[in-house]
């Protein structure tokens, strides 16, 4: 009797253990948790699923799933929302190194290394070649219009919206050349006076204080924004 409630006791803990189908998608901890043997469920859940092949250089959606860099990126082109669960994206897309490097370590095979890495290099190739068009494109835009947003003048409403849409669209590439384009740089937030730094601490949402503080997050938060997805054409310039 004793034997059987024992046996009836490891079945239960058995199936309490936590799938991986049922952990939080933001719950990379106990991903990391979870056993190694269960090959086939640990496969599966690294696996993006836009692309269906395992993932690399993985971005995380604020409501937790991660997919390809690439696929994501292309995803994003076109669509405002994730693509599993369809809630909006309202914020830029981080880099998930916790899931990149479990899945790094979860393989061992050397081809499947390989592969990992080959994806990753055209990942990188691919990124290159967008950000060319893309000051490609901004330089046009700029060309062909003298109400360009830049630090020099205050914004509508309207193109406050769009910068907000374009910093959550674009890449960090991208951001890079785009805030360079407008002026925002580190020249300008030291330079800046009190009522410059007010003003762009609100449109990022930060904090207003003393003016240190303004230009260390104000610093900061490009720093986000330029370490890092997106892809837009000459009339997203156009207000």
């Amino acid at each position: 009797m004793k034997r059987k409630l024992q046996q009836q006791q490891v079945k239960s803990r058995a199936a309490k253990k936590p799938k991986l189908s049922t952990i939080p998608p933001g719950g990379i901890n106990s991903v990391a948790a979870v056993d190694k043997n269960d090959d086939c469920e640990v496969s599966e859940a690294l696996k993006c699923q836009i692309c269906y092949e395992y993932m690399h250089t993985p971005l995380q959606i604020e409501c937790g799933h991660s997919f390809c860099g690439s696929c994501l990126d292309k995803w994003h082109r076109d669509n405002n929302n994730c693509p599993l669960c369809r809630r909006l994206i309202t914020r830029k897309p981080m880099h998930n190194s916790a899931l990149e490097k479990f899945i790094t370590n979860f393989f061992t095979e050397e081809a499947d290394k390989n592969d990992l890495a080959t994806r990753k290099k055209m990942h990188e190739t691919k990124k290159n070649e967008l950000a060319k068009n893309f000051e490609e494109k901004i330089n046009s835009a700029t060309a062909q219009t003298s109400n360009f947003i830049n630090t020099q003048r205050f914004w509508a409403e309207a193109e406050k919206i769009e910068f907000k849409r374009l910093l959550i669209r674009l890449d960090s590439a991208e951001i890079s050349i785009f805030l360079g384009r407008i002026g925002f740089d580190e020249n300008f937030i030291y330079g800046a006076n009190r009522g410059s730094l007010e003003y762009f601490s609100g449109i990022f949402g930060l904090k207003i204080g003393d003016l240190d503080m303004m230009r260390i997050n104000l610093l900061g938060h490009i720093k986000v924004l330029t370490r890092g997805i997106k892809y837009v054409t000459n009339s997203d310039f156009f207000y």
